[in-house]
């Protein structure tokens, strides 16, 4: 008698495995070609650290990208996590500096010794010396996966 239902059951636990597999293949739920990049399978002892939590935030869609040219190290430090802005570019910015957790900072506060948060905008912050400076850094947000 326990049976049928066993076998109605593995029928439906298979039917419903089957409709999971073919949603997530459907053409519009793939992820972008450039938003997945390839990751080495070389052995853990010969990439750096610094790079695997790189690899690991940019696989799963973390991350910032540089729009200026700033000094390499500065830019290196930065990850831009989330931008709250109004019009007129007050707001605050959720950063990262040295791979740590990321901390918001409202447009006026120092990141790092040396720069200030000088505004934001929709997915953007902007980093300069004082508040009436040029911009020194811009961080963007980067596109999400869709």
């Amino acid at each position: 008698m326990a049976w049928p239902r066993l076998t109605a059951f593995g029928l439906a636990a298979l039917l419903a495995g089957s409709a999971v597999y073919w949603v997530l293949r459907w053409p519009g739920l793939q992820p972008q070609a450039d938003a997945v990049q390839a990751v080495s399978l070389a052995p853990a002892a010969t990439v750096a650290p610094e790079e695997q939590r790189r690899l690991l935030a940019q696989l799963l869609g973390a991350g910032a990208r540089v729009l200026e040219q700033a000094p390499a190290g500065l830019a290196a430090r930065l990850v831009l996590s989330g931008v709250v802005a109004n019009a007129a570019g007050s707001g605050a910015a959720l950063i990262s500096v040295d791979g740590k957790p990321a901390r918001a900072y409202t447009v006026g506060s120092v990141v790092v010794e040396g720069l200030v948060l000088q505004a934001v905008a929709p997915r953007r912050a902007m980093l300069a010396t004082d508040l009436q400076a040029p911009v020194d850094l811009t961080l963007e947000l980067k596109r999400p996966v869709r």
